[in-house]
């Protein structure tokens, strides 16, 4: 276990100078620490490519593909049967046997070992951390009786048919540009949609605007906009500038996002 730690604290850059240096002179005297090294490098960049679940179902997909081969390969004697010993399975590197093998083992070492990996297995992606975290401002008393359009378009929404909401609320912002409710809620529509770009154009509207009611909320979504297309550094500036904000609406749930983009 000590050494698995060891490996740990390497690959997050929590040692030293003194100890990076020390533990690198180790590595090159040692092939198997340098193997050890780079089998665990590569179970933590797999978790984090593929999500905990996906990755550990590949490595079980392998396993079972090796017994299966395995199986095979009794029937056969000679070169045929050496030349099988590579597997060409769809793996990061294509190491065969040997590296899944390991692959398996580390994985298993790090959910054993407990709280101080989980942040390995625990891993979400920008994309699946943007999902988790999005969730359409509560627009169920915004109403205006006096005018169809707002009426329908609210409807659409509340209902989450973002696409039959978004055009409405473009055409009303087209005569009332300084609504920060329907500039919030157009906003929400356009990231449902997709258009990213015209989503962070109403955010920082109704940011301008300064409604006390609505900037938390459009604060909160230009926030979390950039995990969609995978940029967490980014997030994690704006997150920071609300999880500072004593009073900020956002500022718990942007203080709990933040530490998990870490």
């Amino acid at each position: 276990m000590e050494t698995i730690e060891k490996i740990e604290s390497y690959l997050e850059g929590k040692m030293t100078a003194e100890e990076k240096a020390s533990f690198e002179q180790e590595m090159a005297q040692n092939a198997e620490l340098r193997e050890e090294v780079e089998v665990l490098n590569d179970v933590i960049n797999g978790v984090k490519s593929e999500g905990q679940k996906d990755f550990m179902k590949m490595v079980h997909h392998w396993e079972k593909e090796i017994v299966a081969r395995e199986v095979a390969e009794e029937n056969k004697t000679g070169e045929a049967a050496k030349e099988d010993k590579v597997i060409p399975l769809n793996t990061p590197k294509k190491k065969g046997i040997n590296w899944i093998i390991r692959i398996a083992a580390a994985a298993c070492i790090l959910v054993l070992i407990g709280v101080g990996y989980q942040q390995f297995f625990n891993y979400q992606s920008p994309g699946e951390l943007y999902t988790e975290s999005f969730s359409p401002f509560n627009a169920s008393n915004a109403r205006d009786d006096s005018n169809t359009n707002i009426t329908r378009a609210i409807t659409y929404y509340n209902n989450s048919d973002f696409g039959n909401a978004y055009p409405l609320l473009k055409e009303e912002l087209g005569k009332n540009p300084d609504a920060a409710n329907l500039n919030l809620y157009a906003g929400i529509c356009a990231l449902s949609v997709n258009d990213d770009g015209a989503a962070t154009t109403y955010f920082q509207k109704v940011i301008s605007l300064n409604n006390p009611n609505f900037t938390d909320a459009a604060e909160w979504y230009l926030a979390i906009l950039p995990l969609k297309s995978g940029n967490a550094k980014l997030a994690k500036q704006r997150l920071h500038v609300i999880r500072n904000k004593t009073g900020h609406d956002y500022r718990e749930i942007a203080k709990k996002l933040f530490r998990k983009l870490k």
